[in-house]
Order: C-alpha cells, then sequence, then structure tokens
C-alpha cells in the first residue's frame, strides 16, 4: 500500500510541475558569462533552540520514559548550501538570526569557495532573502526562487532532519553548548561529498542540472 507525500495546502501543483519541467532552460535563461563554469547550489535555513524535540527512547517494560526539558525559548538558525552534482561541496553556518544582512553574508563563502566560477543559488522565498541582483549580492552568484509553498523541490529541506534526530532527547544547560551538537551533526556534509550526494540525491534537480549543460 502507497501512503501519499504530504504537500503544502496552499501549494499550486501545476507551478510546481512548471519549475520542474523549465528549471534547465531557467539555468541557461541567467545571462551568466559563458566563458565561466557553472555551479547550482540548494540552500535552506533551520531553526533550533533550548525546547528540544521529543522521540521515542528505550525504557524499562511498562515504565513511562521521560526526557527533562527546558522551556527558555532561546534558539539559533544553521543555514546549509549543497551543491548539486560537481564536486559535491557544502556550506554550512550557524547565524544569530535569519535577516537579510545574514543571508548576504552567507552568499560570499558560496561566491569564494570557486571565484572563477559562476554559482546559482536555488532556495525558497523568504522575505529575508535578497532578489537576485540585489545589492550585496556577490558579483558571481545568481538567485533563483523556488514556487511558493513548494519544500519538496528543494533538498537541502533535508537537513533538518539530520538536525532534529542529532538534537532529540537532548538537554543543553544554554545555547553555548546547544551550538556544539548542530556543528557535529552537520560536519560530515562539508567534509565528505558523498554525504552532500547521498542528500541531493538523483530527483529532478540534479538531472535537469545536467540537461542544462546539454542546452548552451
Amino acid at each position: 500500500m502507497r501512503v501519499p507525500r504530504k504537500a503544502h495546502a496552499r501549494q499550486d501543483p501545476a507551478q510546481v510541475e512548471e519549475f520542474r519541467r523549465t528549471f534547465a532552460r531557467r539555468l541557461c535563461a541567467l545571462g551568466r558569462p559563458k566563458d565561466r563554469p557553472v555551479r547550482v547550489w540548494a540552500a535552506d535555513e533551520h531553526r533550533y533552540g533550548l525546547i528540544p524535540t521529543v522521540r521515542r527512547a528505550w525504557g524499562r517494560r511498562r515504565g513511562r520514559t521521560r526526557a527533562r526539558q527546558l522551556t527558555r525559548c532561546q534558539w539559533g538558525d544553521t543555514v546549509s548550501a549543497l551543491e548539486v552534482g560537481g564536486a559535491g561541496q557544502a556550506v554550512v553556518c550557524l547565524m544569530p538570526a535569519v535577516q537579510t544582512e545574514w543571508s548576504l553574508a552567507f552568499l560570499e563563502p558560496i561566491a569564494q569557495s570557486d571565484p572563477a566560477s559562476t554559482h546559482v543559488v536555488l532556495g525558497d522565498g523568504a522575505g529575508f532573502h535578497p532578489e537576485d541582483g540585489a545589492e550585496g549580492v556577490p558579483a558571481n552568484v545568481r538567485l533563483i526562487r523556488l514556487p511558493p509553498s513548494s519544500p519538496a523541490l528543494n533538498p537541502a529541506e533535508k537537513v533538518g532532519a539530520r538536525l532534529r534526530r542529532a538534537l532529540a532527547n537532548r538537554l543543553p544547560k544554554d545555547l553555548a553548548e546547544l551550538d556544539h551538537w548542530p556543528t557535529e551533526a552537520l560536519r560530515p556534509l562539508w567534509e565528505d561529498p558523498a554525504e552532500v550526494r547521498s542528500v541531493i540525491g538523483h530527483g529532478w534537480l540534479l538531472l535537469h542540472v545536467n540537461d542544462s549543460s546539454k542546452l548552451e
């Protein structure tokens, strides 16, 4: 028996399908320099905090397993960009807040990872994300926004599940201690390209990135 995959209630399926179908041509239509290699990245943010994720755990038979919790509303944010195909690189940062200033700052390490290439960063339409060509966006970075309410189009969304697994049932004493766990949980992404490729998978995005090179 198959279980339907969850979809956002406000998602427009026709818009999502149109985006998938035309993505390779969108890449080619960016007007980027033809003499530069192109690297495509999927990016997303994920929040973590002192109120932990509670999940199932082993315990004594007929006993109730308890997980201690803090109730202080303090949190941090991670932002990650995973290369689609290519070298399978990742850029991961911890941020004190999600705002345009920090989103622009995050684009710098992507741009500097290979200054001779054009980097196309795919992300959602959050209000703090800069527009393509906005002031402060590095000259060799281009931005493509996903359709509204379509997280399934972005493989970087899977980083959130990895983060939640790492933080489940843990009790840090403060945010400084908590910051250590996301770093360790996501470290394999920037140390091992195979980890990035496993997150990206072999779905529509990788296929269209490969197809775009044939259209040029």
